[in-house]
């Protein structure tokens, strides 16, 4: 009896590793490499899509001097600030490679000071997604839940697309963490989603029901949200054209897909 027990607990414990251990390296920033070129420093082992300088003003630093309570040492903190309202774009993303099939959740310390504007962001295979991360004048947790991954690897990070001057952000600690298993269903089951686009009318229908439909436009915006449990919606969005993201919930996880607007 107390061999079974003791076998149990370990079983028990390697399994909460599992579910805690945090696949993002250097997701708090500790690590730093220099541009020789421009003498930016950046995350090593992150990527930057954008430019951390406009109109020849760096708006882009890793800072120590606001870090949120109990930051581990040496953690630094990305910063964006700049004075002008021209339009702004970035994608901060790191390869996560090695991972176990399963169900995952990204999450990030943040403080910002803009709606819609900073979002975090997963990319799967083809499969894309970005939650827009909500304002918080103080650092507060913010998460992507139910984060399906099979195959290995996945593209994790956030964006922010800002025209205001009043817009900006600090982030740190971005931790990619299993919860869960991948089902069989998770596994071999094709979209089954259809999405018909005639004019500014968009029609989702599912084989099961959807949860809840969002509608966001390029740059992050909320356009339409709906909390249901049905399998076909309507949406209409007018004066809406372009390129949007629609991201659907249903019981056996979410999806999102960029549609065109004409």
């Amino acid at each position: 009896m107390k061999t079974s027990y003791f076998f149990l607990m370990l079983m028990l414990a390697a399994m909460q590793v599992s579910y805690s251990q945090n696949y993002v390296q250097n997701g708090n920033f500790a690590e730093t490499t220099t541009d020789e070129t421009t003498g930016l420093v950046l995350p090593t082992g992150w990527d930057l899509e954008g430019n951390a300088f406009l109109n020849g003003e760096r708006i882009l630093n890793l800072v120590t001097s606001w870090l949120p309570d109990g930051a581990a040492e040496g953690t630094k903190v990305l910063d964006l600030w700049r004075g002008t309202d021209d339009p702004y774009q970035i994608k901060l993303t790191q390869t996560v490679n090695g991972l176990p099939d399963g169900i995952y959740s990204l999450s990030a310390t943040a403080a910002l000071g803009g709606e819609n504007v900073f979002s975090l962001y997963a990319k799967v295979a083809d499969m894309e997604e970005t939650i827009p991360m909500p304002e918080s004048g103080d650092y507060a947790r913010k998460e992507m839940n139910n984060i399906r991954i099979a195959g290995g690897t996945a593209i994790v990070g956030f964006t922010a697309n800002s025209s205001s001057a009043s817009d900006w952000f600090d982030i740190t600690d971005f931790e990619l963490v299993k919860t869960g298993d991948l089902t069989a269903i998770d596994r071999l089951r094709p979209s089954d989603i259809s999405v018909v686009i005639t004019g500014n009318l968009i029609t989702v229908a599912s084989d099961e029901p959807v949860l809840s439909v969002k509608l966001y436009s390029i740059d992050g915006k909320l356009l339409y949200s709906n909390h249901l449990q049905e399998r076909g919606i309507a949406i209409f969005a007018p004066q809406q054209k372009g390129v949007c993201v629609l991201h659907i919930n249903k019981m056996s996880g979410s999806e999102t897909r960029k549609i065109i607007i004409r």
